[in-house]
Order: structure tokens, then sequence, then C-alpha cells
């Protein structure tokens, strides 16, 4: 199964900007009395003008910042093995206790101690999204987590002694001393919940490796919402004596 992107309704993307544009003019109008009472002190019987004149000041701007905000703001979101990647936050799956299916949304319940509350995706087919949601849910509730390898780990190091110890170590994969398992460095770099310096790394490592363990890794990366981490993850894979070139 791959990683599928989606389109949230009009509706509940122009409800996100609307509570924004609220929030904004609330803070705005809260702003514009104070500084009114303020202008009144100072300009006594010309109040009335200046309180009406700030009020419509800061009226305009927050109708500005809203307009300079409308079509800006993505619709679109990923689920993938780690999880649903929206916009404003990624929801891994070991957080969702549940996904339920609504007649114009879906519906996902965190488990207790989760760091997102309850979320409700609005799309136009909910039916299909809570298919795919309670497949890759399930999927990752019967998944084994691989253990990280210290030898993968972001150590104090300038990049090219990094890229040094990757490469000497991609020369050790399936070495007779077993002290790199490349099928233990491919679980780490298929693994969703592992570090994402972890997988890169092991993918990098990966890179001049047996056919059937880069295809392991390919099938996972199609699997990953996070576009930008799939292309890291394929660059790393494909780069055959490469360095790595993400900032540390």
């Amino acid at each position: 199964m791959r990683a599928s992107r989606w389109k949230r309704t009009k509706r509940e993307h122009h409800r996100r900007e609307w509570a924004e544009a609220l929030a904004t003019s609330a803070i705005c109008v809260v702003g514009a009395l104070f500084a009114s009472f303020r202008i009144s002190a100072d300009f006594g019987s010309s109040a009335g003008f200046w309180i009406t004149f700030a009020v419509l000041l800061f009226g305009v701007g927050a109708t500005a910042l809203f307009i300079s905000r409308r079509g800006r703001s993505p619709m679109e979101f990923s689920v993938g093995a780690e999880g649903a990647l929206l916009p404003e936050e990624l929801i891994v799956w070991p957080e969702v206790e549940s996904v339920e299916a609504r007649a114009d949304h879906v519906e996902l319940t965190p488990r207790a101690g989760s760091t997102f509350v309850t979320r409700r995706i609005h799309v136009a087919d909910p039916s299909a999204l809570h298919t795919a949601m309670t497949q890759w849910l399930e999927s990752s509730r019967t998944r084994s987590p691989s253990q990280p390898h210290e030898e993968l780990s972001l150590r104090s190091e300038t990049l090219l002694e990094r890229s040094t110890r990757l490469r000497n170590l991609a020369k050790r994969v399936g070495y007779r001393d077993g002290s790199v398992d490349p099928d233990r460095l491919a679980s780490i770099a298929c693994d969703p919940s592992a570090e994402r310096d972890q997988r890169l790394a092991a993918a990098l490592v990966l890179a001049d490796a047996e056919p059937r363990l880069k295809a392991r890794v390919r099938i996972a990366i199609d699997q990953v919402a996070d576009e930008e981490l799939a292309e890291e993850l394929a660059n790393c894979l494909g780069a055959s004596d490469a360095v790595l070139t993400r900032d540390e």
C-alpha cells in the first residue's frame, strides 16, 4: 500500500480561515479599545472620533491579514505509514485510539496521553479516507519497532567526518564479523517510527547493498507520508559512495 494525498473540503478549509480571522479581529478590537481610552484621556472631546477611527483602523488591519492568508493555507494532506501529515501537525498512528467515518468527515480519537485532541477531517469521500487510515493504523499495531543502531546516530563530528564514517560502515555491510547486519539496517530504513537521521543514514549505508534490500527500502519509501523525507530517503538509497547533504 502506498502513501496517499487527500484534499480537505472547502468547508473545513474556510472554517479554519474564518476562525483565525475572528481570533485576530478579537485581539485587534481589544487593542483598539485600549488605545481609544488612552487617546480620550489626552484629547477629551475628540474621544468619539478617535474611538471610531481606531476601531476602523484595526478592523482594516484584521481584514487585510485574513485576505493575505487566504489561498496560502494548504488544503492537502498526506496519509502514510508514519501517520496523517496535516498542514498543522503530524498525527502518528501510535497516538491514535480509533478512526471513525462520519457523514462528511473522518474523526480521529487520541489515546490517553497523546499530544493531539480529537480531530475531524472533512473530505469529499470520508469512507475512502477512513479505509486508508484504518489500514495504516492496523498495520502500525502489528509492526515491531526496530532498535536504533549506535553507529548511525548523530555525533559531535563534521559533515565530512560523518560521511566518511558512514562510507566505512557501508564497506562492512554483510562482512563475516557480523557487526553490521544489512537486514537490520533495512529494518531501520523502513521503520516509520525510527528517528529521521537513523533512517537516512541506514538508507545511505545500503546504497551499494544487494538488490533485495534496496527493493525493500524502496517499497517503504512509497509508504512515507512526508514527501520531503521520502525524497531524501530515495536520494540516500541511490547515492553510491555519496555524502549526506542535510544540515546537522
